[in-house]
């Protein structure tokens, strides 16, 4: 599989990437101009990979090391002073939330650090960049259902906003509506519907089913 963008207006496609291996989970630099993705086209295990959008200046822009890889692209803060991802640092099935500067460099590490078997997924940063919305399986496990959380950016202040208990099934892919509310998929009626709820974990209900 390879990336392609769209134009929104025209319909127009251009194939963007023609490497071997997976492409996932692209996103946009905040000038617009890069994509940012992992793929394993390098190596076993996915690294971080950014490319103009004309499809030139093809370049790893973060390797894991000595973590196994990243499953997420990266997501900038709405500045672009910042940048969060998620890395693999133990296996395939645990993962954690990162927070670095918007060349790479100062990464912390998040979440995850009680060696629980988490699994922290698909960050991103509020309106004003103070906090980050993700889906985790950290209190359950990784087969046994998604929650919907906050964090501050500097790894204090954590709450499930749509715990399992309140919404039974896999909570995914957070995105922020506004400062106040947070719009995600989940499959708890079997399907997956698209939910909205407050940052307060107040005023849950289905926007499109």
């Amino acid at each position: 599989l390879q990336l392609v963008l769209i134009d929104v207006a025209t319909g127009a496609t251009a194939q963007l990437t023609s490497m071997p291996g997976y492409k996932i989970n692209p996103s946009f630099s905040p000038d617009g101009e890069s994509v940012y993705f992992a793929s394993n086209a390098f190596r076993e295990y996915p690294d971080i990979i950014r490319i103009e959008q004309d499809g030139t200046n093809q370049s790893v822009f973060l390797t894991a090391g000595g973590f196994t890889g990243f499953w997420s692209a990266v997501a900038f803060s709405p500045d672009g002073t910042r940048l969060t991802y998620t890395i693999d640092p133990i296996s395939n099935v645990n993962s954690a939330i990162v927070v670095a500067n918007a060349d790479g460099s100062g990464a912390t590490q998040i979440t995850g650090n009680d060696g629980f078997g988490f699994s922290d997924n698909g960050p991103v940063f509020s309106p004003d960049g103070q906090t980050i919305a993700y889906w985790t399986s950290d209190r359950r496990g990784y087969e046994n259902g998604y929650e919907i959380a906050l964090i501050n950016a500097d790894g204090t202040g954590l709450q499930y906003v749509v715990p399992y208990d309140s919404l039974p099934g896999r909570s995914e892919s957070p995105n922020f509506l506004s400062a106040t509310q947070l719009a995600f998929d989940s499959d708890a009626a079997g399907d997956f519907d698209l939910y909205v709820v407050n940052t307060d974990g107040s005023g849950l209900e289905v926007l499109l089913a």
